[in-house]
């Protein structure tokens, strides 16, 4: 066996406890601080667990990773070091930190093999040693290993992260493609778009004061379709999230998959420790665990917090290497490929997810169809009485994660995602590209990519605490992301209407479609809305009255008003009674309040679309000051659903 080989028996986790030799192990196990009798416990419950005895207690906090990769060097007559050498160039950094291993080079020209050893590597190692064989290497640490393969491969990861994806999926447009113009990066091009962009309002302001009455009846006869299959869809999804569903059994320890954490990181130095806290009140085996706290290049004060914070065993700090666009879906590709886990999760700087979601998610994932890819927890405000905002964003999002999109998973409809919590089967996640680095709403566009796939989201009714903007100017900046990501995410699945009717099907593209378009035709038309139908209401014709175009055109404006009013308020009702939050019930008739801001946002982000489309807004946490937060969803609708079980 020569030492690539060596290296490789890492990669497999073992399916039964490893088989170290007793007298070696005992050895080994005395050098880390364990007496006789402390060991034979945690060879006992690793047993139980089908681990590793040494993972297990690196894992659990027993033993530092360094001290035992310390006392294995000294057994093996081998250096250790912090700071091993660089790899070889071209060592693909995702595959070396799979194996725990890279061909390293030292300062003198020789070749070694640099090693991070785990329990399965470390008897392996021993059994050589044993046999008097002695091979050229040197041991250290996973975090040290990361480092050195990160830095030596970081122009490969950083294009890899940013070009990954293909074209077609992905909201860059380069020049010279069908669709560049969507993007205009000239000066002389914005110029020609802005101008024709001009041209065409003043033309419609110009038909409007020549032909008013056509021009108020003409956009409910066109529009008022989309808004009323909008809003029937949303009262749909509502009434299937209240569908009682079968309890998801509990996976036993012992076949709970690995699971890894991405969590991006961006000027993120006062939550630090609060972002540790979280993460280790999760409940789940820690031998199985993995998480990669991912930092930007510049962020240094970041890094230095979270060097300054105890961190636990299994999380992992990645300098994500420099480069455009500077998005939070670059972060993730960057890490994607180091994942080892069979499941992974993406969690935002400020989340507080439940301590039990890693199990009910891999519960859920256990008991639904291999269709199902991705599962979506629940996201609520936790400064819900900081003020207006927060209230409103509270009611918001109740209303979204327990009643639109738990409705849609059931029903299997195109899910787009939320930007936090969504678990994923990682081999799947890999399968349609990972994130789109040049989509400011990543989490829309990869729920549409993998409906296009033939993916399936199911919803996971476990609840992830985040922190809302409470002032307007980061309220608006966020909001402004978002739509701008809605738009990106439209342009791109609409590149190829035909071929996204026979991936979706027809239906589902209609309800898809119809969501999609109201969200942002909604958000930019709202005022104008309003205008026409106060106008329409006060004119001297009464409803109802006047020509026949007038007539259906009032029938139509009716009816797109009165479900529009109900997919606002329902989902919003429903939602406060699951959380037992009814005190809010006064701020759900202000939503014309928000709506009006969400307005400003859409233009803005419209205007940003076409001079800065890749512009990410960041926004800052730590700053609520009243942690407040919603009951959790009653007992009726705690148990985590999939879609709807076959007929």
């Amino acid at each position: 066996m020569n030492d690539h080989q060596i290296a490789s028996s890492a990669r497999r986790p073992p399916a039964e406890p490893a088989g170290h030799d007793a007298r070696v192990a005992q050895e080994l196990a005395a050098r880390c601080g364990f007496s006789l009798a402390r060991w034979r416990q945690i060879e006992a419950r690793a047993h139980l667990l089908a681990t590793d005895p040494f993972d297990l207690a690196i894992a659990d906090g027993v033993i530092r990773e360094r001290d035992f990769v310390a006392a294995l060097a000294t057994m093996l007559e081998v250096p250790f070091s912090a700071l091993p050498p660089p790899p070889v160039q071209g060592t693909p950094a995702d595959e070396a930190f799979a194996f725990r291993s890279y061909s390293g080079m030292t300062e003198a020209g020789q070749r070694l093999r640099v090693i991070a050893p785990n329990g399965l590597l470390a008897g392996i190692l021993l059994r050589r040693h044993q046999d008097g064989k002695r091979p050229m290497i040197i041991l250290t640490t996973r975090q040290a290993l990361l480092d050195q393969l990160v830095l030596a491969e970081s122009d490969e990861i950083a294009h890899r992260a940013a070009h990954a994806l293909p074209e077609p999926f992905s909201a860059r447009i380069p020049p010279g493609v069908p669709g560049a113009d969507a993007a205009p990066s000239s000066a002389r091009s914005k110029a020609l778009s802005g101008f024709a962009g001009l041209a065409t309002l003043t033309m419609l302001i110009v038909i409007a004061w020549v032909f008013p009455m056509q021009a108020l009846v003409l956009p409910p006869l066109v529009l008022a379709p989309v808004f009323i299959i909008a809003g029937l869809a949303v009262l749909t999804a509502t009434f299937e999230s209240g569908t009682p569903s079968p309890a998801t059994p509990p996976v036993e320890t012992a076949h709970l998959p690995h699971y890894s954490i991405l969590v991006p990181l961006y000027r993120e130095a006062n939550i630090a420790s609060q972002l540790v806290r979280n993460l280790s009140a999760l409940i789940y085996p820690r031998d199985r665990l993995e998480a990669f706290l991912l930092v930007e290049a510049d962020d240094a004060e970041t890094r230095a917090a979270l060097d300054a914070t105890e961190l636990e065993p299994w999380m992992l700090v990645m300098t994500v290497p420099p480069g455009q666009p500077r998005t939070k879906p670059r972060a993730l590709n960057a890490a994607l490929p180091l994942c080892h886990g069979g499941l992974v999760v993406v969690y935002d700087a400020e989340d507080a997810p439940e301590p039990d979601q890693l199990l009910r998610a891999a519960a859920l994932f256990r008991a639904s169809a291999p269709e199902v890819a991705c599962v979506q927890a629940r996201l609520a405000i936790s400064n819900v009485h900081d003020g207006f905002l927060t209230r409103r964003f509270a009611i918001d999002y109740a209303a979204l994660f327990d009643c639109v999109k738990a409705g849609m998973g059931r029903a299997q409809w195109p899910m787009p995602l939320g930007g936090s919590s969504n678990h994923f089967r990682t081999e799947v996640l890999r399968q349609v590209g990972g994130w789109d680095a040049w989509n400011v709403t990543e989490d829309a566009d990869l729920g549409l990519r993998l409906a296009r796939f033939g993916w399936l989201v199911a919803d996971l009714r476990s609840t992830t605490w985040e922190e809302a903007p409470n002032t307007l100017r980061p309220w608006m900046n966020q909001r402004t992301r978002w739509l701008k990501g809605w738009m990106q995410t439209l342009a791109v699945h609409a590149r190829r209407p035909q071929q996204l009717a026979r991936e979706f099907g027809t239906f589902r593209m209609m309800i898809t479609g119809s969501m999609g378009i109201a969200v942002l035709l909604g958000a930019l038309l709202y005022p104008v809305f309003a205008v026409a139908v106060l106008f329409r209401l006060f004119s001297p014709t009464p409803l109802g009255s006047g020509s026949a175009l007038l007539t259906i055109g009032d029938s139509m404006l009716v009816l797109a008003l009165v479900v529009a009013v109900l997919a606002e308020g329902i989902p919003a009702i429903a939602a406060l009674r699951r959380r037992k939050a009814l005190a809010l019930l006064p701020y759900v008739v202000l939503a014309p309040v928000t709506h009006l801001l969400i307005s400003l946002a859409a233009w803005r982000a419209l205007y940003e679309l076409h001079h800065r489309p890749f512009h990410w807004h960041k926004t800052d946490h730590g700053l609520a000051k009243t942690p407040d937060r919603f009951a959790p969803i009653d007992e009726a609708h705690v148990r985590s659903t999939g879609p709807r079980p076959p007929k």
